[in-house]
């Protein structure tokens, strides 16, 4: 990925000169900084369903705890989707499900374990179980609203996880390589809605400039994030519509993808990446829902919101989370029965606001 060369000039010039007196004053930024000097072996992971911000923070740390000659792997709860495949190199992910429990505890014994976007470790699943049953040491690093804990690295000023990273790196006064670069833009990117949700601030917009200027190019990554999606993406599109639910009064969408309406179709790992943001632009929404039948029968969903509506808080109804605009969750029920009760979890909070 190669940007213009009179904008890469122009991205390093102006970088170098608003970077020059730059200082985070974040207090999170110090404490991560302490443990990673005080560790020597570390695991990062993410939540379940690793997105953009949660690989990308991954990779970036990576390269990072790499410069200092820390002992560092990625493991995850799945393969990393297809579609950010160009922000790591190959095998540089562990699928927790390829390791044997002699190599679980290899790569847990004596290592600090960061938890990247997320801090729950229920919301790690299959990793969170690991880290509970051998006792590791672990922390998050996270920009969601939780309550204070001592391991938890919290600071929900900061829009996306990859902003934490390139504030890490710039408290320890280091370089980002290429490699990590690429994987912090994307994830900054992807949490901010390419610069556009609410907490994007000048900091945020110091962090892309700073990465720009590391010889990538935006239109790049920010068309693999979101446009580069197979054929079959439209007939997908058009079956979605089909089945959605309208409610025009309340302001809110709710479409579904059931495991027979994809059998036939060709769609990656990311078949409904950026759908529930494209449902909610239309002035009248409120709340955008995509519910997904899992493979084993079972439901999850992604919601987005515009404005004061926090969806988080309808996630959480159902043990989800994520931020006030953008959040998800997963039920272990039969699809069918889930999905009402999502629905009637919206309605009945719309219903709320309007009192």
């Amino acid at each position: 990925m190669k940007a213009l060369s009179s904008t890469l000039k122009i991205s390093k010039k102006v970088a170098k000169q608003v970077l020059k007196n730059y200082k985070p004053d974040s207090k999170v930024i110090a404490q991560i900084v302490k443990v990673i000097k005080a560790n020597e072996k570390f695991v990062l992971t993410t939540h379940i369903g690793a997105d953009a911000d949660g690989l990308g923070s991954q990779v970036g740390l990576f390269y990072l705890l790499k410069k200092f000659k820390k002992k560092v792997v990625i493991i995850n709860n799945e393969a990393p989707p297809e579609y950010l495949s160009f922000i790591f190199s190959e095998d540089l992910v562990l699928n927790i499900n390829d390791l044997e429990y002699s190599d679980m505890k290899k790569h847990f014994t004596d290592a600090h374990t960061f938890i990247l976007d997320s801090s729950e470790l229920k919301r790690s699943d299959k990793v969170g179980q690991v880290i509970t049953r051998l006792k590791a040491n672990w922390s998050t690093i996270d920009h969601h609203i939780l309550p204070p804990k001592k391991n938890f690295f919290v600071d929900p000023d900061y829009p996306a996880t990859c902003e934490m990273i390139w504030d890490v790196y710039k408290a320890m006064g280091e370089t980002i390589s290429p490699k990590a670069a690429i994987a912090l833009y994307t994830g900054l990117i992807a949490d901010t809605g390419n610069f556009r949700f609410p907490k994007t601030s000048f900091r945020t917009h110091l962090a892309g400039a700073d990465l720009l200027s590391l010889n990538i190019n935006s239109e790049d990554v920010y068309r693999a994030v979101y446009e580069l999606f197979p054929f079959d993406r439209l007939v997908l599109l058009k079956r979605m519509l089909n089945e959605a639910q309208l409610n025009r009064q309340l302001g809110y969408v709710i479409t579904e993808i059931r495991n027979d309406m994809i059998s036939d179709l060709n769609l990656g790992d990311s078949k409904s990446e950026g759908i529930v943001n494209m449902l909610l632009a239309v002035k009248e929404m409120k709340i955008s829902a995509v519910l997904i039948e899992t493979s084993d029968g079972f439901l999850k969903a992604s919601l987005r919101s515009v404005g004061d509506i926090d969806v988080a808080k309808i996630a959480k109804k159902f043990d989800g989370g994520g931020h006030k605009n953008a959040a998800g969750l997963k039920i272990s029920e039969v699809f069918n029965e889930a999905k009402l009760k999502v629905a009637q979890e919206i309605q009945q909070y719309l219903n709320s606001k309007k009192k």
